[in-house]
């Protein structure tokens, strides 16, 4: 799983929720610019850091990682955010 995608659904989980980037990284106890390397695809988040986030954002760790259409996945595979 590209690092694109997760950062897709993390992006667009927590807008439709409403949270900013500077609350979701208070929340985690992270730097604003972690998680907006998080985001575009450029880090790795790391297992442990993605079920925090499931938790805050109200999801289901596997959200991340399944349910894409074939568009969807080579959409990631193709182009960053």
């Amino acid at each position: 799983m590209s690092n694109v995608c997760i950062a897709r659904r993390l992006h667009a989980r927590r807008t439709s929720r409403g949270i900013s980037e500077r609350e979701l990284s208070e929340k985690l106890g992270i730097d604003h610019d972690d998680l907006k390397a998080y985001e575009c695809g450029e880090t790795r988040v790391s297992a442990s850091l993605l079920l925090r986030i499931a938790k805050i954002l109200d999801v289901k760790p596997h959200y991340f990682f399944q349910d894409y259409t074939a568009e969807e996945l080579s959409a990631c595979l193709e182009s960053p955010l």
